[in-house]
């Protein structure tokens, strides 16, 4: 009863104010405030009809780290053990390139390469 009275009360209020605002400012266009006034409104009807407190249930129950999934996917590769010591297979050398040519020979289409070959 006691969160009602408040909101009836701070309703006269807030909308009182607002009404005072086209007397003093005469030639303010209604939709600049009326927005604000709907959501102050709006803001009083929430602060009436949610709950004051938080629910206590929410933090009854400590947070665990989560827990370490293991592979269950047969596809799957497996898991590398940590504490085995990392495997290090021999590199070959690189084969040296052959040499390329800086500038490809240029080539005709293939209609014009058909073309020549028939005449």
């Amino acid at each position: 009863m006691n969160s009602f009275l408040i909101f009836i009360l701070g309703t006269i209020l807030l909308n009182s104010i607002f009404s005072l605002i086209p007397i003093f400012l005469v030639d303010s266009d209604p939709g600049a405030y009326m927005p604000y006034q709907f959501w102050f409104n709006l803001i009083l009807l929430f602060m009436w009809l949610l709950p004051s407190t938080k629910a206590d249930y929410l933090f009854d129950k400590p947070i665990e780290p989560p827990k370490a999934k293991t592979s269950v996917d047969v596809d799957a590769p497996p898991v590398a053990d940590l504490d085995a010591p990392p495997v290090v297979s021999e590199v070959k050398p690189a084969e040296p390139v052959a040499e390329q040519k800086s500038d490809p020979e240029p080539r005709l289409p293939l209609e014009l390469s058909n073309q020549s070959m028939k005449s």
